[in-house]
């Protein structure tokens, strides 16, 4: 097992004065201080606010961001029974920083784009979020609207990563699952409600430079165990040097568990239909996900190429807690994808 790293003062800086990645490891809170005013390679910064939200039947997911040279934004609605994807995304050239994202998802703030009949709002408002969203495709109007809630004293996933590659590479990613969601999609004259019983959502929260072309893989879920806790669990490998943290963490009713590093020990590529085998070094985490839809989407503009496999299906199998504490899971719902991308 790696020596996982845990930061525990906040304000933490990940930049040294010469703008150099320093401080790895990882965080239950943002306690790594980040200013992007401080990237040496600004050219090369990437933005992210991505949401997700689901129920038994439908994934929601919301997107603001950019790389330096593009603003981009997208509202995605995914209906596993159906297996189908409905979209709306914008591409906004050469406005990239300008959308002022914030620099400490933890603290009140607002995130919002608006361009071409497409707004996406966030809002962070002490343990609440607010995210809404409209825009029209093919003259027919859409509108998402959803409130998201913590548990008290809710822990969440932060990791600085480095990168073996250049001293000013770096990847600060915050991520936090099991939240209480409710809230109502509009599609024309189509309603789909979320009701807090049954419907989850998850933030993943990116700042970074990293090399032009990387793999990584990823994978997240929340729902209740039978004993009624509300469990998360927040997977991946693959993205950086994570000799000093891995990014696996699980949470019942928000209260984090570390875990240690996991790797899907079969080969997917090319077979994405077949079941994830998740496995640990230490014999503490078997998974297994059996996959119901790959959500695939593919761009391949020569010099922006971004390809991904996000496979949705149901997980099984056990996990150790660090306390010894056996977790099963029974036929939950999550993802587990691959990601490749040279931008």
């Amino acid at each position: 097992m790696i020596n996982e790293k845990e930061i525990l003062v906040p304000d933490t800086p990940i930049f040294d004065k010469r703008g150099r990645s320093i401080n790895p490891g990882f965080a239950r809170h943002l306690f790594f201080a980040y200013d992007n005013k401080k990237v040496r390679r600004f050219y090369r910064l990437k933005e992210w606010d991505f949401y997700q939200i689901n129920n038994d039947r439908y994934v929601v997911q919301l997107t603001i961001g950019h790389v330096f040279y593009a603003q981009n934004a997208a509202l995605t609605l995914i209906d596993l029974k159906e297996k189908t994807t409905e979209t709306i995304s914008l591409l906004r050239l050469f406005k990239g920083p300008s959308l002022n994202l914030p620099a400490n998802e933890e603290l009140d703030h607002v995130s919002s784009i608006s361009y071409r009949g497409t707004n996406i709002r966030f809002e962070k408002k002490g343990s609440t979020r607010y995210l809404e969203a409209d825009g029209i495709k093919d003259r027919i109007p859409w509108k998402f609207s959803f409130v998201l809630e913590e548990f008290p004293q809710h822990e969440a996933l932060a990791i600085n990563t480095p990168y073996a590659t250049s001293h000013y590479q770096f990847y600060l990613n915050y991520k936090i699952n099991s939240l209480l969601t409710h809230g109502l999609v509009t599609i024309g004259d189509r309603k789909i409600t979320f009701d807090k019983k049954n419907s989850f959502g998850l933030l993943d929260w990116g700042r970074g430079v990293w090399p032009y072309e990387e793999v990584w893989y990823w994978g997240n879920l929340s729902a209740y165990l039978p004993d009624g806790r509300l469990l998360g669990l927040n997977l991946g490998y693959g993205f950086g040097d994570l000799s000093n943290s891995s990014e696996n963490m699980l949470f019942i009713n928000g209260k984090s568990y570390k875990l240690g590093p996991v790797k899907i020990i079969n080969d997917i590529v090319g077979k994405y239909n077949d079941p994830f085998i998740i496995k640990d070094t230490e014999g503490k985490i078997d998974l297994v996900m059996d996959p119901v839809y790959d959500r695939f989407t593919n761009t391949n503009l020569k010099i922006i190429f971004m390809t991904c496999h996000q496979v949705h299906g149901y997980f099984s199998g056990t996990i150790i807690l660090p306390n010894n504490e056996k977790i099963v899971l029974d036929h939950l719902l999550g993802f587990f994808e691959r990601s490749h991308n040279k931008w």
